[in-house]
């Protein structure tokens, strides 16, 4: 489609609330740019966004800085709720001032989905065109406690009350129909709930193993630590991206680097760092073993794909994992052991929490998770990795069958072109 001197720059809103959705989000939005220009030459899109350094980069005016919203669990998320709460407000209102032809919210559910039910109805009585971009799924499966099943009996009896699908007593994919126009969905898991639900949505496979595989062959840092790595073997420790995880993550990981070094002399370790801004406390919770650390930007992706193990956190570290099939051990540790039982015994359960597990419905890398999570554990799990090859290559075997399964062609572009379609579309 060609441009006219009527036209003018669209601008799109983007919504990133952790460290990950920021770095999708930037590739989203260099994508997007290429469809656009090559539909409307001369036209650029003007991007804004609640996002941190990758968005930042990406040409994106930051109206939010979301570098530390990343929680996991209700009462991490309760310590920063009235900084969020503050944020969404901010938003809401320069939204509703500057109104972008298209928002675009990405993962991070609870905080975006609220931010679209605050905004889908205009001031000015129009709808505020929206899509979401690695949309919810649903990873829990239903406890069968007695708890839990009351729990659900009223929510049931709750959502029958005249009026509560307005005040949102609804489930996500009831929501998404309500408060967007696309969603753009990235593991294939809940389909049927989102055909049940009504919801307007593509399946796009995760973008992830796209970027992953692009800059892997790119060899970036490969290159620049050469010399270094030869004759080395690499190994991966990535502690995550939320403050809170590093508190208790760091304190083990730096025991488990000790004993490794002391059992290995041809490990070179290395620490991807997901935001400048996290690097200090990184550092600082290695102590000394930092210094035994090379820290690098964590589009590494090149070291990672050419790395013997990978010691991640569970999230996008192990997804690469999977996408990138390399040898991996996974851990989390939430928060205290009785507030995970009572969790258990009230809401939901999950048999894995790690990308390849969930696929393959048992465990294909060691998870290490609440009080398996100890240095004992830890170092168990990766000296079997380290010590018997044949144990590494039959994992890597394993991990290179479950990525077909959320492997698409061109996931990224498909996504850039469905928004841009969604953006030429008149508004109601």
């Amino acid at each position: 489609m060609g441009s006219s001197p009527s036209e003018k720059s669209p601008l799109v809103f983007i919504s990133a609330g952790d460290i990950s959705g920021d770095m999708h989000a930037a590739h989203l939005v260099d994508r997007m740019k290429e469809e656009w220009l090559g539909r409307h030459p001369g036209i650029p899109i003007r991007f804004a966004a609640a996002g941190a350094s990758h968005l930042q980069a990406a040409g994106c005016d930051l109206w939010e800085d979301s570098t530390f919203w990343g929680v996991m669990g209700i009462f991490e998320g309760i310590k920063i709720l009235p900084k969020l709460l503050l944020a969404k407000r901010r938003l809401i209102k320069r939204i509703n001032r500057e109104k972008p032809d298209l928002v675009i919210v990405v993962d991070y559910r609870t905080f975006n989905l609220s931010l679209l039910k605050e905004i889908r109805d205009r001031p000015d009585g129009t709808k505020q065109k929206s899509a979401y971009y690695i949309s919810p799924v649903l990873w829990w499966t239903p406890s069968e406690t007695t708890e839990h099943k009351a729990v659900g009996k009223a929510v049931d009896q709750i959502r029958k009350i005249p009026g509560a699908a307005k005040r949102g007593v609804r489930d996500r994919f009831e929501a998404m129909a309500d408060l967007i126009d696309l969603a753009l969905v990235a593991y294939p898991f809940n389909l049927d709930a989102y055909d049940r639900a009504g919801v307007n949505y593509r399946y796009i496979g995760h973008p992830l193993g796209q970027i992953a595989q692009k800059m892997a062959s790119e060899g970036k840092y490969l290159q620049k630590y050469g010399k270094m790595i030869e004759g080395k073997r690499l190994v991966c420790v990535a502690p995550g991206s939320r403050t809170h995880e590093l508190r208790y993550h760091l304190p083990v990981l730096r025991e488990l680097l000790e004993r490794l070094n002391k059992r290995y002399h041809d490990l070179w370790f290395y620490c991807p760092v997901p935001s400048p801004k996290l690097e200090k406390i990184i550092r600082d919770g290695f102590g000394f073993e930092a210094k035994k650390i090379t820290f690098v930007p964590d589009d590494c992706y090149d070291l990672m794909a050419e790395s013997d193990l990978l010691i991640v956190k569970s999230g996008t570290s192990v997804q690469l994992a999977l996408l990138l099939a390399v040898p991996a051990v996974t851990f989390y540790k939430l928060t205290s052991e009785w507030m995970v039982k009572l969790g258990k015994r009230f809401f939901q359960k999950l048999p894995f929490i790690a990308m390849p597990n969930l696929l393959a419905k048992r465990e294909v890398i060691p998870e290490l998770v609440q009080s398996k999570f100890t240095l004992p554990n830890l170092y168990v799990a990766c000296t079997e990795l380290l010590d018997d090859p044949a144990v590494a290559g039959h994992m890597r075997a394993e991990l290179a069958e479950l990525r077909k399964l959320t492997m698409k062609d061109d996931p990224i572009g498909e996504a850039s072109r469905k928004l841009c379609d969604l953006l030429e579309q008149p508004p109601d």
